[in-house]
This record gives structure tokens, sequence and C-alpha cells, in this order.
């Protein structure tokens, strides 16, 4: 019985060992056009903070002069204090949620558009002389 496990154990890895090893089945070549991705759109650039505090200012100065005066300087206090997502947090510096006149008088929005420049004026012609006789 010992001879015949034995025969039996040298025949299977007899042939265990004759037996090439498996290779995987190749892959099939992938289409280059589906792999190849479509480039991103070039993304527009994000807004700073101090870009969306300057935007939410702007709409409390109501004559777009670029200065904060009388109802519009209580228009951005109150734009502060009863929005608690408000970007104008940025110009609280002592840090009470409220915008002092000091603070007030600090922002600087400049005006909605800026001033153009001064027509030039207009050339005046050259007065024809007669030319000089010798």
């Amino acid at each position: 019985m010992k001879l015949l496990t034995f025969l039996l154990a040298a025949a299977v890895t007899a042939s265990a060992a004759e037996a090439p090893p498996k290779k995987p089945a190749p892959k099939p070549p992938a289409k280059a056009a589906a792999k190849q991705k479509k480039p991103a759109a070039p993304m527009k650039p994000q807004k700073s903070i101090g870009d969306l505090a300057l935007a939410e200012a702007r709409q409390a100065d109501q004559n777009k002069d670029g200065h904060f005066t009388g109802t519009e300087a209580m228009k951005l206090r109150s734009m502060l204090a009863t929005n608690p997502k408000s970007w104008l947090y940025i110009y609280d510096d002592n840090g009470n949620r409220m915008l002092d006149d000091a603070e007030i008088s600090k922002i600087k929005i400049g005006p909605a558009t800026p001033p153009k420049p001064p027509a030039p004026a207009p050339a005046k012609p050259k007065a024809k002389t007669p030319p000089k006789k010798k």
C-alpha cells in the first residue's frame, strides 16, 4: 500500500512538473480614442474673500460714489448685523461684530465706474499765410 501511494504521488508530481504554467489570456488592445479624455475646460478664477466683501459693501453704496455717508453707513451696519454669513466681518477690526465709523471710513470701494479722461480739445486749423515775396 505504501508503494502504491508513493507511485501515485510521484506520478502527480511528475505530471505537475511537466505541465507548463498557465498564462493569463492576453488582453485585447484598448482603443486609443476611447481612453483619451477630453481636456477639461479652464476653470474660472475664484473670488477672494476681499472681493466678496467689496461686492457686498458696494450693495450699500446707493449713489455709487465710493463713500459711505448717513443712510449708506446705517445700511452697511445692518447688513453685517442681520446676516451671519456676511463677508463684511473682515472690516471689523476690533471683532465686536459691529462696524464703527472709523472702520467704515477705512472701506475703499472706489466709484462704480472709473472716471473718464477728458476728451482732447479739437486741433485748431493752421491759418494759411501767403508766401513771402522777395
